[in-house]
């Protein structure tokens, strides 16, 4: 399943439902500012979201991502986290 992306509101929509529905996401070129970071851990197959032209993932009040099971794969993006974290956390 390939969902074509273009704001923030839906990429965070796609991260809080399973990624088996998502399982590749393209976005559109652009800076996505997440109220909360992207998370691994919706679902057991992961997920694969690929950034087209300059793609910025940012969060102010946390990480960009955070990883806490399953697994995300991130590519061709520009990940910026909150002043107090770092943009991408791995934590078992």
């Amino acid at each position: 399943n390939i969902r074509y992306l273009s704001t923030a509101q839906q990429l965070m929509a796609a991260n809080n439902r399973p990624f088996e529905n998502n399982s590749f996401i393209v976005l559109a070129p652009g800076t996505y500012n997440l109220p909360g970071p992207l998370d691994g851990a919706a679902g057991s197959s992961g997920c694969t979201i690929l950034g087209l032209g300059k793609v910025v993932i940012s969060c102010r009040v946390s990480h960009a991502a955070w990883v806490r099971q399953g697994s995300l794969t991130l590519i061709n993006m520009q990940l910026v986290g909150s002043c107090s974290g770092a943009a991408v956390c791995v934590s078992p």
